[in-house]
């Protein structure tokens, strides 16, 4: 039986995907509620910050292991 890497494959896309959405996700929040409490967890802005941050980083980790899917499981 061969490994093909579908799952490797479909693991990339919903990390890529969560990346897109925590990314702009971030930066609606540090646009459009400037300075405005969100719900006791602290300030918009920067919950905003940390949400583009690690949004950027899922970006970066699918786009490794798409890499990676490429250069190991293609003919």
């Amino acid at each position: 039986m061969k490994y093909n890497g579908t799952g490797l494959a479909a693991a990339a896309l919903a990390i890529y995907i969560l990346g897109g959405i925590g990314t702009f996700a971030g930066l609606a929040l540090i646009v459009l509620m400037n300075g405005r409490e969100l719900g006791g967890w602290g300030s918009a802005r920067s919950i905003g910050y940390l949400f583009f941050s690690t949004g950027l980083g899922f970006s970066i980790l699918a786009v490794l292991l798409m890499r990676i899917f490429r250069n190991r499981f293609t003919p």
